[in-house]
């Protein structure tokens, strides 16, 4: 590392430049380590999902943590498009959730109106019947009971 380093960061995918690149933000200086693109990175096996529905239920501040993260994730991928010219093409439209179920989706729907209650971030919370869900989705099949949607849900 070289003199003058004051922070090392091992490991330059999406979580270690983003947390980089704050600390540099803020006057620190750091030293970036990554083995280049051969690893399997948080984001891949994420699939670039920028998710909110349905995390926490058991942490109420992982939850508040998780639904201002995806908050501010709008304004995140502005910064960089502006910064590099790279369109990361965030998209905030929202998620489903689909469950086959119906005590399953009771379940989830359960919980997710729990985390709601107990959050002071409104999530956008919803339940779809199937019905509700062949509106966007015609060719869905019987064998799903319906699904939870989270208009915070995302991707990158």
């Amino acid at each position: 590392m070289a003199a003058g380093t004051e922070i090392a960061i091992v490991g330059g995918g999406l979580v270690g430049a983003a947390i980089g690149l704050g600390l540099v933000r803020g006057g620190a200086s750091v030293a970036l380590y990554d083995e280049g693109d051969i690893a399997h990175r948080a984001a891949r096996g994420n699939l670039g999902n920028v998710w909110v529905q349905g995390k926490g239920l058991a942490s109420p501040p992982y939850a508040e943590l998780t639904r201002r993260a995806a908050l501010a994730w709008r304004d995140f991928a502005a910064e960089l498009t502006d910064e590099t010219g790279i369109d990361l093409r965030f998209r905030q439209d929202g998620a489903f959730f689909c469950c086959f179920k119906a005590e399953e989706l009771d379940k989830r729907a359960g919980q997710l109106e729990a985390a709601e209650a107990r959050s002071q971030i409104p999530s956008g919370y919803a339940r779809a019947s199937l019905s509700d869900m062949r509106a966007d989705f015609p060719m869905l099949g019987d064998g799903v009971a319906g699904a939870t949607f989270c208009r915070l849900d995302g991707m990158v």
